[in-house]
This record gives C-alpha cells, structure tokens and sequence, in this order.
C-alpha cells in the first residue's frame, strides 16, 4: 500500500481532490471538518509508522545487524520525511484551494457589482429622459398658458370695445392673431 500511495499519479489525484474540495466545497465548514479529519488520520498513521518503525529498530539495534548511520534512526528519518512533505502536500492543496474560492467569490462580487451598476445606469438614464419630457411639458404648458390667457384678455377687450371703439377691436384681434401664432409655433 504506500508504494501504490507514493506513486507521483496517486499523489497528483490526492493534490488535486484537496484543492478542489478547498475551493470549490459548496459547505466551508464540511470541507473544514473534512480536511481536519484528514489531517489527523495523516499524524496517526505517521505516530504509527513511528512506533512500528522505532520498535524494528530497537529489535534490529539488539540484534546488532544494525549500527547507527546519522542523527536519526532510518525509521525516524522515514517519517519525519513522510511528515514534512505531507505538511507541504496538505497546506499547499488547502492554500491554493482557498486562493481559488477567494478568486471565485471576488470575481462573483465583481460581477454582482457590475451587473448592479448597469441596472442603476438604465434606471437613471430612463429617469433623466422622464425629466427632460417632464421639464418640456411643463415649458410648453407655460408658453401655450400665457399664450391663452393674453388671448383670453385681448378677445374679452375686443368684445367689449367693439362697438365703440373698432379700431382697438382691430388691434386686439391682431395681437390675438399674433400670440394665437406664436403659441403654436412655440
């Protein structure tokens, strides 16, 4: 078993499933508790590699087939190599896949904030066409209103001046005439 798990393939599949869990594990903290677990699983089997490992060596140390080669027994030295790489394995697996799902989650922010921005510029750009159509109406209901009342006054003094008086008629009909015009070219 740790020939087929030491394999550089198994060891790429291992990597890979771990970032992949880390950055794209739908439930943070399942995925938290599952890499935990593996984590542990992974110092109780390198305690029991030690233990095994240690024990071979006290019997190997007995029987004097063995003498010491370094500062570290060859067990010793098996699982403190076994530890150091598996450390780098698991936080860069767990480090890269958080790299991902932060960059993930931006880029879903960003483009949530995009998507935000464009829907506030359509709102705001219909809005300023509502008040540009609102702000004519109210010029042209000015122009056409003043444009009415003085022909309202001028016939009413045309009405009554009529009779007596046909020449301020005449002239009172004119400057209906006159603002009657300008009233529908305005």
């Amino acid at each position: 078993m740790p020939m087929v798990m030491g394999q550089l393939a198994m060891q790429v599949v291992y990597f890979v499933a771990f970032l992949s869990m880390v950055a794209w594990g739908r439930e943070r903290r399942t995925t938290f508790l599952v890499i935990s677990l593996l984590v542990l699983g992974m110092f109780v089997w390198l305690a029991w590699q030690l233990v095994v490992g240690s024990g071979i060596d006290d019997m190997l140390a007995q029987s004097g087939d063995v003498r010491p080669q370094g500062v570290f027994s060859p067990a010793t030295a098996a699982v403190l190599l076994t530890l150091s790489s598996n450390v780098l394995f698991f936080f860069g697996a767990v480090l890269g896949g958080q790299v991902s799902w932060r960059n993930a989650r931006q880029k879903a922010r960003l483009a949530e904030q995009a998507h935000t921005i464009a829907a506030q510029a359509d709102s705001l750009r219909r809005q300023a066409i509502v008040d540009e159509r609102l702000r004519i109406a109210r010029e042209l209901h000015d122009v056409v209103g003043h444009h009415v009342s003085v022909i309202g006054v001028q016939a009413g003094a045309a009405r009554r001046v009529l009779d007596r008086d046909p020449v301020a008629a005449a002239t009172a009909l004119g400057t209906i005439e006159s603002s009657s015009r300008d009233a529908v070219t305005q």
